[in-house]
């Protein structure tokens, strides 16, 4: 409604109002259009300027404005923000959620960004000193030690900075100079050193630099021991290990008088506590394995030994006893370690003796031999009943085989070829001891064990228990100067034991040969591993002869086919073993010796054979007529003749300026040297002329007997 002067009174369009007699829009949700009329704005606008969502100028309670656009939002969408006027503004790019437009005022990141709050950025936190916390899912400081990490702890890291590193013990970083940790170069990491290294180079107890107090580093193997090793001890002032005398195996002190206990080839003597060798006269070891000084009384040896005096007997006394004394010796020995069954200790001392007998002994009476071959024999059948697993037979093994050497070597070097029944028996009783000793050092062992090999200058024994099945192919090498033996396939395998014991002896020198030729033959037996019963084993074998070893050649045992290895080497191959069994070997050595010749047929043979076809009877003949020719004329003409006396006489009279003519010298010389001119040239105020020529005779005569010169050829072949 109007009044005549055209204002209005009343509005009744919907939105309208009256203000100074003008209907106007109402504020809130109408805007007046290009019509004139009031028209509702869009639900979203508190006021408008138009109908679209985009025409609002403010926006209801629920709503927040929008610039950009003029919209009203509800501004809780991603990268959106209600300012202080409560207007919706855009935040940072890098913000999801955000307080203000600046990138520091992010309060949620998109994917793959992490809200740092130390600024509130939005990171990708794959930076150096960060780290993305899964649960707040924030990108947090590590902590200032690490370089990388899962946490803000100091044990939280997974990388360091320089001059730093990784100790995965507890996952922090270090300088890792400290005691008990290294550098690993190929992680970058700290790591622990070994338990017992204080400084090291890798974790492992060989790679010790420096150890601990109380620890040894030990050289050539870089460990660190404790110092209750042998050889070491802790002092007790600064209680560092320190190294004992190098003759000490336990000490209190450094210096050579503070042994406590000595290394197997010492024995502690308590007069200074020091540790001896104890080889020489006048102490010995007793079975404590200390060195004791003798009693005087064993000086000297009156025909009555006793016990403490076994080890106490110089070898200068040893000498100067006769064959008889010897073998009393030899005789109470053996009877004292048959008395005291329990003591091993005096066994070997005894042992010892009778190698020190066997040494002194004289070929030219072979009765002291033979009493030390028979204290051997007793000796080891003592070892024979003795429990090797109590007592540590291993010593007393050695020194009979070292005993049973002596008495060979005194054999071959006195009567090469073997022409006495003493030399042909000592070689027999030596297989059969060394036999039994190979059952002796084979009685606890198993066939995991290595080889039993006994090794004296004189010969080698190999022994080994094998399971049967195992000798196929089986090799032995007792010794680098030794025949190699290449055993063949069993005929009889099934009839064998299941553990088989196999000893192999060879003599280093042919009891046969006067030159020191080394031998080809050896010995090898079987025994049932379980009882040590011979058993017969048939195979074939095959011997290697080394040329180092054997550089004259070798000849092959009969029924053997000899050819060469490509080395050089000499192989003897042998269908039957049984050739080198012990009874074979020992036949054949007897068939060879000089004994087997000296028989009555042989000596027979010497008249059966016409003695006139040989040039030594003429020899012998011609030495008889010159010594009756000789006797006659020293007996006579010859009788006071002296060269010597008148060249004398002769310069006395031309006086000492005058000198003989080198010719003249040499005739005299000639004269003087040659034991048969010199018999009609010099006078002997010591032994007359005519004795003389009888000596040289005997000499002679001697001569052509101990060559044999009188054997005819066929005797010697036979």
């Amino acid at each position: 409604m109007k009044t005549s002067d055209f204002r209005c009174v009343d509005c009744t369009l919907a939105g309208e109002y009256t203000s100074g007699y003008e209907c106007k829009c109402s504020n809130d949700g109408y805007f007046l259009n290009e019509s004139s009329y009031c028209q509702q704005c869009d639900s979203t606008c508190e006021k408008c300027i138009g109908s679209l969502p985009t025409q609002c100028t403010s926006c209801n309670n629920s709503r927040h404005f929008h610039s950009t656009n003029n919209s009203c939002l509800l501004c809780n969408v991603d990268g959106y923000y209600i300012d202080a006027a409560s207007n919706c503004k855009q935040c940072n790019s890098n913000c999801r959620r955000c307080t203000g437009d600046q990138p520091t005022h992010c309060t949620a990141c998109y994917a793959d960004f992490y809200l740092y709050s130390g600024n509130n950025t939005c990171l990708t936190c794959n930076v150096e000193g960060y780290f993305v916390d899964t649960i707040s899912n924030e990108c947090r400081h590590c902590d200032s030690t690490c370089r990388l990490c899962t946490g803000d702890q100091p044990t939280h890291c997974t990388a360091c900075y320089a001059d730093f590193y990784l100790y995965s013990g507890n996952n922090t970083c270090l300088t890792c100079n400290v005691e008990g940790y290294f550098v690993d170069t190929i992680s970058n990491e700290c790591r622990h050193c070994d338990s017992t290294c204080r400084l090291c180079t890798g974790d492992q107890p060989t790679e010790c630099t420096a150890c601990y107090t109380g620890y040894l580093m030990e050289s050539g193997s870089n460990s660190c021991l404790t110092c209750n090793v042998d050889g070491y001890y802790i002092d007790t002032i600064s209680g560092e290990c320190q190294q004992c005398d190098l003759t000490c195996k336990q000490c209190t002190g450094t210096q050579p008088t503070q042994c406590t206990v000595c290394y197997n080839d010492r024995h502690l003597f308590s007069g200074n506590n020091s540790c001896l060798l104890c080889n020489v006269e006048g102490y010995y070891v007793n079975q404590n394995s200390q060195c004791i000084q003798c009693d005087p009384s064993c000086s000297t040896y009156s025909g009555t030994l006793a016990a403490t005096c076994i080890s106490c007997i110089p070898s200068s006394i040893l000498s100067t006893l006769s064959s008889s004394q010897l073998q009393q010796l030899t005789t109470q020995a053996i009877g004292l370690v048959q008395g005291d069954s329990s003591n091993v200790h005096l066994l070997e001392e005894t042992l010892s003796l009778l190698n020190e007998v066997a040494q002194v002994a004289n070929l030219t009476d072979n009765s002291t031999l033979s009493a030390v071959l028979q204290g051997l024999n007793s000796s080891v059948a003592f070892l024979q009943n003795l429990d090797g697993t109590s007592v540590n037979l291993t010593d007393a093994v050695q020194q009979a085989a070292d005993t049973l050497s002596t008495i060979i070597t005194k054999v071959v070097d006195g009567d090469c070829g073997l022409s006495t029944d003493f030399s042909v028996q000592a070689i027999n009783t030596t297989y059969e001891l060394l036999g039994v000793l190979s059952d002796i050092s084979l009685e606890n062992a198993t066939n995991d064990d290595a080889p039993q090999i006994i090794d004296t200058s004189a010969f080698v024994s190999y022994s080994a228990l094998v399971n049967s099945g195992e000798l196929s192919g089986m090799t032995i090498q007792a010794s680098d100067g030794s025949p190699e033996v290449t055993l063949g396939v069993p005929q009889d395998a099934q009839n064998l034991p299941g553990l088989v014991a196999v000893n192999y002896i060879y003599m280093k020198e042919d009891p046969l040969s006067c030159n020191n030729t080394p031998s080809t033959n050896f010995t090898i037996s079987f025994k049932d591993g379980s009882t040590f019963q011979p058993i017969t084993v048939n195979t074939s074998v095959e011997v290697t002869y080394s040329t180092s070893a054997f550089p004259r050649g070798v000849t092959c045992t009969d029924g053997c086919i000899s050819s060469k290895a490509a080395n050089g080497n000499t192989k003897c191959s042998c269908p039957d073993i049984s050739v080198f069994n012990v009874g074979s070997q020992l036949a054949a050595i007897y068939q060879q010796s000089n004994l087997h010749f000296i028989t009555m047929d042989s000596f027979w043979r010497l008249f059966k054979e016409p003695m006139y076809k040989n040039w030594a009877l003429w020899a012998v003949v011609g030495y008889t007529l010159w010594l009756l020719l000789t006797v006659v004329v020293v007996k006579t003409s010859n009788k006071s003749y002296n060269l010597l006396a008148k060249t004398k006489e002769e310069r006395r009279k031309k006086g000492v300026d005058f000198k003989f003519s080198n010719c003249y010298k040499f005739y005299v010389y000639l004269c003087c040297s040659h034991p048969l001119v010199s018999i009609y040239m010099l006078a002997d105020p010591e032994m007359s002329k005519s004795m003389r020529a009888l000596v040289y005779y005997v000499r002679s005569m001697g001569l052509l007997c101990f060559t044999s010169i009188f054997v005819p050829a066929s005797v010697v072949s036979n």
